[in-house]
């Protein structure tokens, strides 16, 4: 991860940030984290499985009665704003957002900043920690490295999936829509995701 500045209490709360928005906004990133990570690893494993990559590292021994790690609270999330609903200037800031990282393929917006415009303040805030990244290369040096972890990952799980038969049409849409998926927003929004919880005060 880049060495990021913590945002400030007082910061936040100058911003009018209260501790009612700063949990929301804490359980929304610690949802997206969660899932962002498992989706990279299991698509990628899907990925490894369905292409008949070739196994280079061991496979992961998998006792299915023990769960590795905590699944985090599950708090209910806000209304996913559509981006007609925006005004003109916070739908460019979610633009300029999900651009940040990506080398070539932003069509797809990331989801986690249209349940985070329901505070635009914090996403101005969060534009300010990012471009600086952004522009110097660490956010996609943080994307691609994602991509490899989950990668890595994904071909140990592979050979304890039990893939169906599929169509060649299907399979061919299926891997496509997949790889451009774990490629591109998860892979990235992984990383920034795990920069933007380390940004805010425990």
């Amino acid at each position: 991860m880049p060495a990021i500045v913590r945002m400030s209490e007082d910061t936040l709360a100058a911003a009018g940030l209260d501790e009612e928005a700063l949990t929301a906004i804490r359980d929304i990133l610690d949802s997206y984290y969660h899932t962002n990570a498992l989706a990279l690893v299991a698509f990628s494993a899907f990925l490894s499985c369905i292409e008949g990559a070739e196994e280079t590292l061991p496979r992961l021994a998998v006792d299915p009665n023990i769960i590795v790690g905590r699944v985090p609270h599950r708090a209910a999330l806000p209304r996913l704003t559509p981006i007609s609903e925006m005004t003109p200037s916070l739908a460019r800031l979610v633009d300029e957002l999900n651009c940040f990282g990506e080398d070539s393929d932003t069509a797809l917006v990331a989801s986690m900043y249209r349940h985070l415009s329901h505070w635009p303040v914090y996403l101005a805030l969060t534009r300010t920690l990012l471009a600086p990244l952004h522009h110097n290369g660490d956010l996609h040096r943080l994307g691609a490295g994602m991509r490899r972890l989950g990668e890595d990952h994904g071909r140990r799980l592979s050979p304890l999936l039990s893939m169906p038969a599929l169509a060649p049409q299907t399979a061919s849409e299926a891997v496509a829509a997949v790889r451009r998926f774990v490629t591109h927003p998860i892979a990235r929004m992984t990383g920034v995701c795990g920069l933007m919880r380390g940004a805010l005060p425990h």
